[in-house]
């Protein structure tokens, strides 16, 4: 990836890009969460797919296409059917909830990025599971969806620049967001973790999280962007400060979008640290 790609990449974000990427992973770990969700529930009134209970008074009957209210709009999804022996149709309550309330969806965000811990989850044979229920059951996949996404190594990847940014979920919950770019310019939400940016504990905690799955820039200096907090800077520092004066990071505070030149053709002095990532390479490297 050269020079005038890498810094494409990283300035032509608009000011909510950190946000919408991270609203797009909690919306692809919610919607897993949902399709695990139901499934648990139909397990829960028919037994295993493999091994029906002969007990219970209902069966599978197939699949169809349904809605669910995702992120104000409403997704198509393959939804299961149960069928009761006696009383037909059975109304699955996780379905129901997800594409009946519209407001479910942003309960499940803030549930999902607070990470509560839902146990005891009401499971009954015979039965859909109450709207409450179902709720929790919906909110206890997605979180294990988006673990499995967040335990997963970063290191096969190299790594050019990290930006570090707040997003607020709702009025009270923020969570600090790091954005991954990679050799061909991708980005990608890396990790997250609840707090302001301006929480030395909340930033240092996700810095921690990246190191140890292994996010760095191989032969060269990480770039790591920052939206002006100077808790991220020392963060980096402590983090990636290397030794002898040899940094394996520079965080930089770059523009929201690609500006022009100023007075004189000076540069934004984000636009010079992206245009000599090659000399800061040559001079160290990430051991």
């Amino acid at each position: 990836m050269n020079h005038e790609k890498f810094r494409e990449a990283f300035l032509q974000g608009e000011e909510k890009e950190a946000a919408n990427l991270f609203r797009q992973l909690l919306r692809q770990s919610i919607r897993a969460g949902l399709l695990e969700a139901m499934k648990e529930e139909v397990e829960a009134l028919c037994g295993p797919r493999y091994r029906p209970d002969p007990r219970s008074p209902c069966h599978r009957a197939g699949s169809e296409t349904g809605v669910a209210c995702m992120d104000g709009g409403r997704e198509k999804i393959q939804r299961p059917r149960v069928r009761h022996e006696t009383d037909g149709e059975v109304r699955l309550g996780t379905y129901e909830a997800a594409s009946s309330s519209r407001n479910l969806f942003d309960q499940i965000v803030a549930s999902v990025a607070e990470g509560l811990l839902v146990r005891g989850v009401e499971r009954v044979t015979g039965k859909a599971v109450s709207r409450s229920t179902a709720s929790r059951m919906w909110a206890e996949k997605s979180r294990e969806q988006l673990a499995m996404l967040r335990s997963r190594s970063l290191s096969q990847a190299d790594w050019l620049a990290v930006f570090i940014d707040g997003v607020w979920l709702t009025r009270e919950i923020c969570v600090v967001v790091a954005i991954g770019i990679d050799l061909t310019g991708r980005k990608q939400v890396l990790d997250f973790n609840i707090g302001p940016p301006e929480s030395v504990t909340a930033v240092t905690a996700l810095m921690e999280r990246l190191a140890a799955r292994g996010v760095e820039a191989k032969g060269r200096r990480l770039l790591v962007g920052r939206d002006g907090s100077q808790v991220i800077a020392t963060a980096v520092r402590r983090m990636w400060g290397g030794s002898a004066g040899m940094p394996r990071a520079r965080t930089v505070q770059p523009a929201r979008q690609a500006a022009p030149a100023g007075p004189g053709g000076s540069r934004h002095p984000f636009q010079k640290a992206a245009g000599s990532t090659g000399t800061a390479g040559r001079r160290g490297g990430i051991r």
